[in-house]
């Protein structure tokens, strides 16, 4: 079964039948989907960025960098910390 971005059921197998189905896509569905949702809209790339940084250190079992503080209180990783110290 190929379903689109916004849930719609684009191709199917029939029932029972084993095989690989491909199809292509609109891709001016795709952009508006892309724009519809919040979470690829309004998508806080510091927050994904720590996340995926968790998830490679956990997966390959990589030593994690502990967040540090800035004087204001804010929490820094070591991403936002290698921008300032460039920027």
């Amino acid at each position: 079964m190929v379903v689109d971005p916004l849930g719609r059921v684009v191709d199917e197998m029939p029932p029972l039948e084993e095989g690989l189905l491909g199809t292509d896509l609109d891709a001016a569905a795709l952009r508006r989907a892309r724009t519809i949702y919040p979470l690829l809209r309004d998508s806080r790339l510091d927050l994904v960025q720590r996340e995926l940084k968790r998830i490679r250190a956990q997966r390959y079992e990589l030593p994690t960098e502990p967040d540090r503080q800035e004087p204001g209180g804010t929490a820094l990783t070591a991403a936002t910390a290698n921008e300032k110290a460039d920027g």
